[in-house]
């Protein structure tokens, strides 16, 4: 009996997942009908590939080994479909693509329209994830690729499989009432101290950075409103309700908020970048709007 391809990737997926019901979840099936998979898988191969350990499941050895050999058939199979995909001058595809916030929601519209403009047979569909789950969401294929953000101050490690592409460098600056009169100034991250700040909440990344930023420099900074939204952040800063971190692009897509800015001396970056797979990076839909989110970006 030969190895049945579906069978395969189920199983790869409760390994990555850890549990029946989560990968079921991930591809669209019932746990019923996954836990039918592994038991024919186990018959194709002689020995079962799954053994119980508590509420969760693990690989037996039979079933590492199968995993471990497996892995390059799917990704061959995987290539069969993407060459297949792209056969032609045409480029047919759809793909998933990842956005979080305000942010990030502000260059769908362009990027759509450059797509449909150069590429009629590419469909984007968008997927809202958790901007410190990109990597995650890429990695398991819930998107094809996603917009992201990478810190100095705060670097996230990322799947093996995910890759970013650099789509800007932005330095940090920090966002005021439109007449403060620190508003136009070039001022230290540490003369902000002691004023009241809209952060982000602490269990996210960005707010990680902005606030080992401030501890580098020797303050604790003095947390008045918590907001995940840009936005919102900048509407609160606007109205001189607290100091707010601030980039180049965040301005960009909320012209309306009317924020003064300050320029920092100090350099305290974040990278937007855009994720995909490394087994994806030959796909020409992939590439595609890779390419269409660079030029989007730069026009910014």
């Amino acid at each position: 009996m030969r190895v049945n391809m579906v069978h395969l990737s189920s199983l790869e997926a409760i390994a990555r997942l850890g549990t029946v019901s989560a990968a079921a979840d991930e591809l669209g099936y019932t746990p019923g009908a996954l836990s039918q998979h592994m038991d024919a898988l186990g018959r194709t191969v002689g020995r079962p590939v799954l053994a119980k350990a508590g509420r969760f499941v693990e690989l037996t050895d039979v079933g590492r080994i199968v995993l471990s050999e497996g892995r390059s058939m799917l990704a061959a199979e995987r290539r069969l479909m993407d060459a297949a995909t792209d056969v032609g001058d045409d480029i047919r595809d759809e793909i998933v693509l990842g956005t979080w916030g305000s942010t990030a929601a502000g260059l769908l519209a362009p990027v759509i329209d450059l797509v449909r403009a150069t590429h009629p047979g590419l469909t984007i569909r968008c997927r809202e994830v958790d901007l410190d789950e990109v990597g995650d969401a890429v990695a398991r294929r819930r998107v094809d690729v996603s917009f992201g953000l990478t810190y100095g101050d705060a670097p996230v490690e990322q799947p093996a499989d995910v890759v970013p592409t650099s789509l800007r460098s932005e330095q940090l600056r920090i966002a005021v009432r439109h007449d403060d009169e620190r508003a136009g100034r070039r001022m230290r991250l540490l003369d902000f101290a002691d004023s009241p700040w809209v952060l982000p909440p602490p269990h996210t990344v960005w707010g990680q950075a902005i606030r080992a930023a401030c501890r580098k420099r020797g303050f604790e900074p003095i947390e008045a409103h918590e907001l995940t939204d840009t936005a919102a952040t900048l509407t609160l800063a606007s109205t001189g309700l607290g100091v707010a971190p601030l980039t180049d692009l965040m301005l960009a897509l909320s012209p309306e908020r009317g924020v003064g800015v300050v320029r920092l001396e100090d350099d305290i970056r974040r990278d937007l970048v855009i994720y995909s797979a490394s087994s994806h990076q030959e796909r020409r839909g992939v590439t595609a709007i890779i390419e269409a989110v660079q030029t989007v970006v730069s026009a910014l």
